[in-house]
């Protein structure tokens, strides 16, 4: 069975934490016959989505379109303002 995995791009997430999570799951998805793990990527929904990385080889998804993951993982942000990184996913219902 595959895993459905989500990690949501928040606002002001640390770029080495994206990578180093992405190498992990891609590693582990390289090392099976089929893989593991189907990854997608959760941007936000506003205009600051233009402000997220390309992450080459991976499917972008908006929140309001995502489909119900297995796992979902927040990475690690910059701790200024710990609701604001996230405010655009408490806005979605």
């Amino acid at each position: 069975m595959m895993v459905k995995l989500a990690l949501l791009l928040t606002h002001k997430h640390r770029l080495i934490s994206i990578a180093a999570i992405l190498d992990v799951f891609s590693t582990v998805n390289y090392m099976q016959q089929e893989p593991a793990f189907s990854i997608e990527l959760v941007v936000p929904e506003d205009e600051e989505q233009v402000l997220i990385p390309n992450y080459e080889h991976y499917t972008y998804v908006r929140l309001a379109d995502a489909a119900k993951p297995n796992l979902v993982l927040i990475p690690a942000f910059v701790p200024e303002n710990v609701t604001s990184p996230l405010s655009w996913s408490a806005a979605t219902p």
